[in-house]
């Protein structure tokens, strides 16, 4: 039997993004490779061990920090026989110009500084390998990656209760101890004098609750420098922003603060946020200060209990993330339990605030997930889940995350089922004091490269925002595909959003109700038996059912990068651009529920030609791809398209 090329394929670095990962994974091995997936998150060092067993090498780095991960890169050769190394994704910050050269010079064989199309680094690889004899080490190439994630939780198990008063003591007195900004954040009666002061984002979703005002615009910008940072919030302010928030850098989100000092202490070039906790507490409250609008943290960080203290010192009334939603999506090994507790510190910290001192601060959650293809059942079970945790340790001002899905009717449906399913488990909980928001995100999928399609994406989005009625709206950038935005360009795009949001909401037609009508009664069907699994199988806890129904794949959240996450479940469009699960994997949905899925995919089947499943995977990257090749005549998807896709595969 002839030996197949090994290739290896891994992320390096901070950074969460693995869609592209996975499809370049299922395109290969479909390929005829043999490819040792190791995920997102790892050190390059790791890497190069495993790579000793391969045949090539294929590295990703997507958030712009490629020379910092490769600063004592070499590739490893045994006896003058190497694997040929290649390198893409979102190499530099800045345009990377001259990277190519000097990383070819540094021993790789391939360098995309940029997006480039899957076709071509399937093209490419398939020619570089033609002429190579395969060297037949596949089998240990798998064992050392396997050696390599091989895990071991020693987490402590959880609880809904609140928790214990003695434990948080102690667990405070070490969280505050990891960096030295954290001691500026330890006397909580100072902090919430502090916070009272401030404008609060609770406040404000009330207002626009009430139609006082319209739906809120908010953009991500982080700027490495103190300065930076007070420019840009400046000029937002001018501009009539009526919040502000900062996106916390990448090596911050993985905690490498010693990497951050020392990169500031360089200049900060290189740093693609605002490193919150590395500058401090009197460098947050001064840049609270100098503003009248609500302050917030945006951030996907692994452990977040030492930067929700700092932000709440320094005068942040609104703090994004969950105990799922910022783990099974951004990181790679990070034990549910340990994660579960963790956000539990937080969530006790907001009712700390509330309970003890008046102050009211909002907790957001995540509902977009990994962005791609989620089925918006399970971003919905794991918001109320979410949620129900929140409230249970005292937090009493939610916001629930809802990520645009491409289909008007699916995302009307999932708003809807959304917010009532919330209140229903709240209220059940006995949670009766809880207000309730939303957020609601852009396509925070693959954007358009092409500029006019990305920018009638943003505008049609709007729209259907206008149309949901969420407190605020995340907005994207019509550069999103080719770099990280400039301050101009996020303030062009909020004002445009922003001025769409301040218009009437246009009223369903009776069949759009109708069909939005049915959309619900499926996909509530869906959330109930999604929460009823996490009942089950904590034995009535939520905290202990989380981590147990991810274990068992009773929760499943496609492309997820978390090794604890089974990503048995699948996903693809129908016909009309909604999302359905091709494959349900361990989800416990009703035979009713998979029947009426596999209708709507074999409808698509039909319609793009495919007569074997083994090519399953080619939807898959056809509908990954769309977007981002701007192959769509509006937004958001659906029977208003006038043209259909190519077929994807012919049998």
């Amino acid at each position: 039997m002839t030996a197949r090329p090994t290739l290896v394929l891994a992320g390096i670095g901070a950074d969460a993004h693995t869609v592209g990962l996975s499809l370049l994974r299922h395109t290969l091995t479909a390929g005829g490779y043999d490819v040792v997936f190791m995920g997102i998150q790892n050190d390059i060092d790791d890497v190069r061990r495993v790579a000793r067993h391969a045949d090539a090498v294929l590295v990703s780095v997507m958030d712009g920090h490629c020379l910092h991960y490769l600063r004592d890169f070499e590739p490893d050769a045994e006896d003058g026989d190497t694997p040929l190394w290649y390198i893409g994704g979102n190499l530099a910050i800045d345009d990377g110009s001259g990277l190519s050269d000097h990383l070819r010079a540094r021993g790789f064989h391939r360098v995309f500084v940029k997006y480039v199309d899957l076709a071509v680094v399937v093209d490419l690889l398939h020619r570089d390998m033609s002429g190579r004899t395969p060297r037949g080490r596949g089998t240990w190439a798998h064992r050392a990656a396997e050696t390599h994630r091989r895990l071991v939780s020693s987490a402590p198990a959880v609880g809904d209760d609140p928790l214990d008063p003695a434990r948080v003591r102690a667990d405070r007195a070490e969280v505050l101890a990891e960096w030295p900004t954290g001691r500026e954040a330890a006397d909580l009666s100072d902090n919430a004098a502090f916070l009272s002061g401030r404008p609060g984002f609770p406040a404000l979703h009330q207002r626009v609750d009430r139609r006082v005002e319209p739906p809120v615009a908010q953009v991500r910008v982080g700027v490495p420098t103190v300065a930076g940072q007070r420019a840009a919030f400046a000029r937002m302010e001018r501009a009539g922003s009526r919040v502000l928030s900062y996106q916390v850098d990448s090596l911050t989100r993985a905690r490498r603060f010693a990497d951050v000092a020392q990169i500031l202490a360089d200049g900060a070039n290189g740093l693609n946020g605002f490193p919150v906790i590395n500058h401090g507490v009197p460098v947050l409250r001064r840049l609270a200060l100098e503003t009248a609008l609500p302050l917030g943290t945006r951030h996907s960080m692994r452990d977040p209990r030492l930067l929700a203290e700092i932000s709440f010192a320094g005068g942040v009334t609104s703090f994004e993330g969950g105990a799922l939603s910022y783990n099974l999506p951004y990181h790679r090994d990070y034990p549910l339990e340990a994660s579960v507790r963790d956000w539990q510190y937080v969530d006790r910290l907001v009712g700390r605030y509330a309970q003890e001192y008046g102050v009211a601060i909002d907790r957001e959650f995540f509902g977009p997930l990994t962005g791609t293809l989620v089925p918006p059942s399970v971003a919905i079970a794991v918001n109320v889940c979410e949620a129900l945790l929140a409230a249970g340790q005292g937090a009493r001002h939610l916001s629930l995350g809802l990520g645009e899905h491409g289909n008007r009717v699916q995302d009307l449906a999932a708003a809807r089922v959304l917010r009532a399913t919330a209140a229903r488990a709240l209220t059940g909980a006995g949670h009766r004091c809880v207000h309730l928001s939303s957020v609601f995100h852009q396509y925070m999928g693959a954007f358009p490269t092409d500029a006019s399609a990305a920018r009638r994406l943003i505008a049609e989005s709007a729209l259907l925002a206008r149309s949901l009625r969420p407190g605020r709206v995340i907005v994207k950038t019509p550069v999103e595909a080719r770099r990280i935005p400039t301050l101009a360009e996020n303030i062009a795009a909020q004002r445009m959003v922003g001025s769409l949001l301040a218009q009437p909401a246009p009223q369903p037609g009776p069949d759009e109700e109708s069909a939005v009508d049915q959309e619900c009664e499926v996909l509530q069907s869906e959330v109930d038996a999604l929460l009823d699994a996490v009942v089950t199988a904590g034995s009535g806890s939520i905290a202990r059912g989380v981590v147990l129904a991810v274990r068992d794949g009773l929760l499943d959240v496609p492309f997820a990068p978390s090794v604890f996450n089974r990503g048995e479940a699948t996903s693809v469009r129908d016909c009309d651009g909604a999302v359905r699960w091709l494959d349900t994997g361990r989800l416990p949905l009703p035979a009713a529920v998979k029947a009426y899925h596999a209708d709507k995919i074999a409808a698509r089947r039909r319609r793009d030609g495919v007569t074997d499943r083994r090519h399953d995977h080619r939807m898959i990257a056809h509908d990954l791809l769309q977007i981002p090749r701007g192959d769509f005549e509006t937004w958001p998807m659906g029977s208003r398209r006038s043209r259909q896709p190519e077929p994807v595969v012919a049998g």
